[in-house]
């Protein structure tokens, strides 16, 4: 899928979620890794594993992690490699040099605010790949391109940052293509010998809110922005095992 995340800000109510003592030395799982913002802030964990089914993603974060120099991408280029075969290359300008770190989502370069600061866009984004490389986590994890379901975990903690569904009658900018309703099948399943926390805006009845942050979206032609509030859930079955700040904040939030 065309999906690469976007918790560089304001997840520190997720992270005081996965890093409380109560899950250190456990295997962590990460099936939708996005630019890895999570992962690379998860700690005390035995091991570490994450994936995603976009091979060019996957790309770009192994070459990331072992310190792969990533090259520099002209409009032109860009242009010409949407039709390539998947390359370092081809994942650089996919990724890195796309608006909104969409795939392909149309040539960035520079970024000329109101203020009158220009952003060179790619190497802002290279300079997280920088700092990325030198978090523990990531350069820990074992990272796979393939689906989600073909994740078979137990006794694992668990991160799922899916394509949200639709919300409030609109569609994601990711949703309309993941079958959300397959996902939370899966879920239940997972929770029954895991532990498993899932970023949404919305979920079935049978998962709790154990967290939650109200942050701005900007609408399509980014004139207006509305405050939606995303939630960590995990299934009402997880809460006796969770010790009583979590379970209880979760109690409270229901």
């Amino acid at each position: 899928m065309s999906y690469v995340g976007g918790k560089a800000r304001h997840a520190e109510f997720i992270l005081n979620i996965l890093n409380d003592p109560q899950f250190d030395g456990m295997r962590y799982l990460e099936p939708f890794i996005g630019m890895a913002h999570i992962i690379s802030r998860v700690q005390r964990k035995q091991s570490y594993r994450a994936s995603d089914n976009c091979q060019l993603l996957v790309i770009l974060l192994g070459a990331i992690q072992k310190g792969e120099p990533l090259p520099t991408i002209t409009r032109d280029e860009y242009c010409a490699l949407k039709v390539q075969p998947d390359s370092l290359r081809k994942a650089t300008a996919a990724i890195t040099y796309s608006f909104n770190g969409k795939l392909f989502g149309g040539f960035t370069e520079f970024y000329h605010r109101k203020s009158g600061r220009v952003d060179n866009i790619p190497q802002s984004r290279k300079n997280y790949y920088h700092r990325l490389a030198r978090c523990e986590g990531f350069q820990k994890a074992t990272l796979d391109c393939r689906d989600y379901r073909t994740h078979h975990p137990h006794g694992c903690l668990i991160y799922c940052d899916p394509p949200y569904a639709r919300f409030e009658g609109r569609a994601t900018q990711y949703g309309v293509a993941f079958d959300t309703e397959t996902f939370w099948v899966t879920m239940r399943e997972w929770s029954k010998h895991n532990v498993v926390f899932i970023s949404e805006y919305q979920s079935p009845p049978d998962f709790v809110c154990i967290a939650s942050h109200s942050k701005p979206c900007t609408l399509a032609g980014g004139h207006r922005q509305i405050q939606r509030t995303e939630r960590l859930f995990t299934h009402v079955s997880t809460l006796p095992r969770l010790n009583p700040r979590i379970a209880e904040s979760g109690l409270a939030l229901t």
